[in-house]
């Protein structure tokens, strides 16, 4: 018994470094990495997946053509895109149809005015890498590919935590000002 107590935290250890799983130095909570795996651009070209992140925060949302949460999701997604984009911040699709399916992605995109950028994921292999089969599913993640927050689902109003928590990643704080518009400002 003895042996294996002396021997089970060094396979923990290794575990952990292996995974790929790290602790954030502010709170303390282990930040796994973005998996890399192949995925396509609209066009067609492989594209890893730590390269579309291009040192940016980024927001990740899984989607369908089917999936109406996820349509609705991507309208308030593309507001925070532009809002937030010149704060080194970006938002990024993947879609996870199948090839039947997939022709209808580009008249989509145009008729919901997104242009975020789309990528495709119809074998899943991006997305079975996160243990869901719901959608949409989010992650956010930081400039150094470590997952910082993860979210299955959609429900109206979602959004504002969704801006909460990538103003926090940021930096920024809110403030409303008596029109109801809100403006972005660095913590001071």
């Amino acid at each position: 018994m003895k042996k294996y107590m002396t021997t089970l935290p060094i396979v923990v250890l290794t575990t952990v470094a292996l995974c790929g799983v790290t602790k954030d130095s502010t709170t303390n909570k282990e930040l796994r990495d973005l998996p890399i795996v192949k995925i396509k651009t609209m066009k067609g070209k492989n594209i890893l997946t730590d390269k579309i992140i291009e040192e940016k925060l980024t927001f990740v949302s899984f989607w369908a053509t089917w999936c109406v949460p996820c349509l609705k999701k991507m309208k308030k997604l593309e507001i925070l895109h532009h809002k937030y984009s010149e704060n080194n911040f970006q938002v990024l699709g993947i879609n996870v149809d199948d090839s039947k399916t997939a022709r209808k992605i580009t008249s989509i995109l145009k008729s919901k005015n997104i242009t975020f950028p789309v990528y495709l994921d119809m074998e899943q292999k991006f997305f079975s890498k996160f243990n869901s089969e719901a959608l949409p599913f989010s992650i956010l993640v930081s400039q150094d590919n470590k997952i910082l927050w993860e979210h299955t689902g959609y429900i109206p109003g979602d959004e504002k935590e969704i801006e909460s928590i990538i103003l926090d990643a940021l930096g920024l704080t809110m403030e409303t000002s008596e029109d109801s518009t809100s403006v972005a400002k660095p913590e001071q």
